[in-house]
């Protein structure tokens, strides 16, 4: 977990897709390494996903993900193949220099992004920082 000012794919020597600084926010962002240990394609636009970042136990945002296969303009993550995926959110740099916690739900569903309900939701995974 890491605070930056641009969220860019681990390798950038040819064409890619980044996000650039906002201008008087910052991103938090979560990252590892994403395997599909299944043995069919995964294809990442079949499932919907939210992520509510929540810092300090008091400020909520709504953040987004990303992996470096997506800048491929794929979305499908093949049986044993590996990418680097980050979970981020652009906050008010306010945020940082406050900050103490942060916690993380990661709700994975069927449906629309924005018209998921409760009942759309098949998993729930929490992840919780410290300063």
């Amino acid at each position: 977990m890491k605070w930056t000012e641009a969220i860019k794919p681990s390798d950038t020597s040819g064409a890619y897709i980044y996000y650039p600084k906002q201008h008087d926010e910052i991103y938090y962002v979560i990252s590892g390494i994403i395997k599909n240990l299944s043995s069919d394609s995964i294809v990442i636009s079949n499932y919907t996903t939210k992520y509510d970042f929540k810092f300090n136990e008091k400020y909520n945002y709504e953040g987004d993900a990303t992996a470096d296969f997506v800048d491929s303009l794929e979305d499908t993550l093949k049986p044993l193949k590996e990418s680097k995926f980050y979970i981020y959110v652009s906050v008010p740099e306010e945020i940082k220099e406050k900050f103490d916690t942060c916690e993380l739900e990661i709700k994975i569903g069927d449906g629309i992004h924005y018209l998921m309900s409760e009942e759309d939701i098949k998993y729930i995974f929490t992840i919780k920082s410290n300063n």
